[in-house]
């Protein structure tokens, strides 16, 4: 006797019409800001994918961790000897392989997986217009970078106070270098995010998007430095070094910049503002009407 066959059922599915509060598209920015963050972090993903940008910050924060260990065990005699041991406008030249590293692993996994997924359409078949889409990655790439950039320093700034012999009076006279220390920190992951997104939407591949990244910074320093110290055509030469422009420009928003950089800060700032300008030019052509597929 053969088995009586399953019945059919219809039910009755439709789509339903949504009710819920409609936020607008600065909302859609942020939250394609705040999850490709998470995601490029590594979060909701296997540990493997946590173990590089987790290293690279916490890489970041060794100078401050270090200072704050000698002067937890040495003390004053330390602060006394060395009042300025790291100052502010020096800390991201000392950290500046360890933020060029964090935004070429960062970068790529912002816009790579889309475009090799393929889902970048459905993005754009909803609200979300290649502006806002663009405009969230820029946002979801400066924030992870602000983790290497702002907030070491701001580290440095707290354990400043925390030891200082007036605290209450160390920050009356150095609050000023607060808005400093952020604007420095977002002119840098800023410049970073621009460049590493521009070059990582080239490609659906991050190790392609990563080589082309690290291989670009590598080269644009050589070639500066043959040129400006081998060739010796000039200081000028320098601008070229890519890894080096914000860096070199933000010493500027500290004040005292006059003969610690071979050229004046003005140059610096130009250089930054081309690339960011030509990176920004780049996310433009490649996310245009015909580049969505």
């Amino acid at each position: 006797m053969s088995a009586q066959a399953p019945r059919a059922r219809i039910a009755d599915i439709r789509y339903a019409r949504y009710e819920g509060p409609r936020r607008g598209r600065g909302a859609s920015i942020w939250s394609l800001a705040r999850f490709g963050a998470l995601g490029a972090l590594g979060a909701r993903r296997g540990w493997k994918a946590k173990v590089v940008p987790g290293a690279l910050i916490a890489v970041a924060f060794a100078p401050a961790l270090v200072l704050l260990v000698l002067r937890a065990v040495i003390g004053a005699q330390l602060v006394a000897r060395f009042p300025d041991l790291i100052p502010y406008r020096d800390y991201e030249r000392e950290i500046g392989i360890v933020v060029l590293l964090f935004a070429g692993i960062v970068t790529p996994e912002l816009v790579c997986p889309d475009r090799r997924d393929n889902v970048l359409s459905l993005y754009l078949s909803t609200a979300v217009s290649r502006v806002d889409y663009v405009a969230g990655r820029i946002l979801g790439a400066v924030l992870p970078l602000l983790c290497v950039t702002g907030l070491p320093v701001l580290m440095l700034f707290a354990e400043n106070v925390m030891f200082a012999d007036h605290p209450v009076g160390y920050v009356e006279q150095e609050w000023g270098a607060l808005p400093r220390i952020a604007a420095a920190a977002i002119v840098i992951a800023l410049y970073y995010a621009l460049l590493g997104l521009a070059i990582s939407s080239l490609t659906s591949r991050r190790t392609f998007a990563v080589g082309g990244y690290v291989g670009l910074m590598v080269a644009t320093t050589a070639v500066g430095g043959i040129l400006a110290f081998g060739v010796q055509v000039g200081s000028y030469a320098q601008l070229v070094q890519l890894a080096r422009l914000p860096i070199a420009a933000s010493v500027d928003l500290f004040g005292q910049s006059e003969g610690r950089l071979p050229l004046s800060a003005g140059w610096w700032w130009l250089g930054s503002a081309v690339v960011a300008t030509a990176s920004l030019a780049v996310l433009a052509w490649r996310y245009r009407a015909a580049a969505t597929s």
